[in-house]
């Protein structure tokens, strides 16, 4: 999804972010599989996500997660922008953040 695309509701804002309640992390090595108790729903991650997920489980905003990104990969800062606000929107709607 292209930035331009987004609507309102896409967007993230770019304060703090924390942890749904209830919400269990399984670190699987190159993955991770998070569980949010409340619904027994399981959300699995790539290596991209769960280094998001890392970053957001210490604290991290939006806006420092795709810094840090830029900094350690080769993509252009709208598509690492994108993916991070895309990974954080699905998130959201899985009840496994707020903010």
């Amino acid at each position: 999804m292209m930035e331009a695309d987004r609507t309102p509701a896409d967007r993230v804002p770019s304060g703090t972010i924390r942890r749904a309640e209830g919400v269990v992390a399984r670190d699987m090595g190159d993955r991770a599989v998070l569980i949010q108790l409340r619904t027994n729903r399981i959300f699995e991650l790539n290596a991209s996500g769960l280094k998001i997920w890392a970053m957001l489980e210490h604290g991290a905003a939006r806006d420092e997660i795709c810094a840090r990104l830029r900094g350690e990969l080769a993509v252009p800062p709208v598509e690492i922008e994108g993916a991070v606000d895309d990974l954080l929107a699905a998130l959201r709607r899985e009840e496994l953040i707020h903010g």
